[in-house]
C-alpha cells in the first residue's frame, strides 16, 4: 500500500467539502429534527407528569367519595338500628299495655263473679235460714216477713 500525497490531499479536501455540504444542508435540519424530537419527548414527559397528578387527584377524590359513602352507610345503619329499637320499644310498650288491660279485665271479671257469688250465697243463706226458722218456729212466713228477717240477720252478720 502506498500513500501518495496527492491522494491524501484529495481525501482531505473531499472530507472538508463533505463537512461543508453536510453542515450547510444537512446538519441544521438534522439538529432541528433532533431538537424537535427532544422537545416532543420533553412535552410528553410533562404531559405524563400532569396526567399522573390528575390521576392522583382523581384517586384521592374517589377515596374521599368511598369514605363518604362508608360514613353515610354507617349513618344509615345506625338510623335503622335506632328505628328498630324504637319499634321494639313500641311493641314492648304495647304488649305491656295489652297485658295490663287483660289483667284489668280479669280483675273486673273476678269482681263481678265475686259479687255474683255473694248474691248467690246471700240467697242461699236466706233460703236456709228461712227453712231453719220455719222448722224451729213451726210457722210459715210470708215473703215480706221472710226478707225482713233475713235482712236484719245479714246486717248483724256483716257488722261482726
Amino acid at each position: 500500500m502506498s500513500f501518495s500525497i496527492e491522494h491524501i490531499i484529495t481525501q482531505i479536501i473531499a472530507f472538508i467539502l463533505m463537512l461543508y455540504v453536510l453542515k450547510r444542508f444537512a446538519w441544521k435540519p438534522l439538529l432541528k429534527i433532533l431538537d424537535d424530537r427532544t422537545e416532543k419527548i420533553r412535552k410528553s414527559f410533562v404531559l405524563i407528569e400532569e396526567q399522573k397528578l390528575e390521576v392522583n387527584e382523581l384517586a384521592q377524590l374517589y377515596e374521599n367519595k368511598i369514605l363518604n359513602i362508608k360514613e353515610e352507610g354507617r349513618v344509615i345503619i345506625q338510623e335503622a338500628v335506632k328505628q328498630g329499637r324504637e319499634i321494639a320499644d313500641d311493641i314492648q310498650h304495647d304488649a305491656q299495655n295489652n297485658a295490663k288491660e287483660i289483667l284489668k279485665k280479669a280483675h273486673e271479671e273476678v269482681q263481678r263473679e265475686l259479687v255474683k257469688a255473694r248474691i248467690e250465697l246471700k240467697n242461699e243463706i236466706i233460703n236456709t235460714s228461712t227453712a231453719i226458722f220455719e222448722k224451729l218456729a213451726h210457722t210459715k212466713l210470708n215473703q215480706a216477713e221472710n226478707e225482713k228477717l233475713v235482712s236484719k240477720l245479714m246486717d248483724e252478720v256483716e257488722l261482726k
